[in-house]
């Protein structure tokens, strides 16, 4: 797959949960061949990140970790922006 088909994926996802009221949408974002090496800015994150939120959705939490195959991914939790659903909890 592309970078671009899989934002087309990610995004069409998003939207789909929204709209079927979901509460939560998780995604699964791999540091792969889209990514710089190194250190600095992941682009493909941050669009990644824009798509969901274009979509109805409010970055809460993520979490990074190893993934199946060994290599690693984040996974951003998000909350429905319009209110519906559970309540943020206390940060704190």
């Amino acid at each position: 797959m592309s970078r671009e088909s899989d934002l087309k994926e990610l995004t069409a996802q998003a939207g789909g949960a929204f709209r079927s009221g979901q509460h939560f949408f998780v995604a699964k974002l791999k540091l792969s061949a889209w990514g710089p090496p190194g250190h600095g800015e992941l682009p493909a994150w941050g669009e990644s990140l824009e798509a969901v939120e274009a979509a109805g959705w409010v970055l809460d939490r993520w979490t990074v970790a190893a993934d199946a195959g060994g290599g690693m991914a984040a996974y951003p939790v998000f909350r429905r922006s319009d209110g519906l659903g559970t309540q943020p909890r206390d940060r704190a």
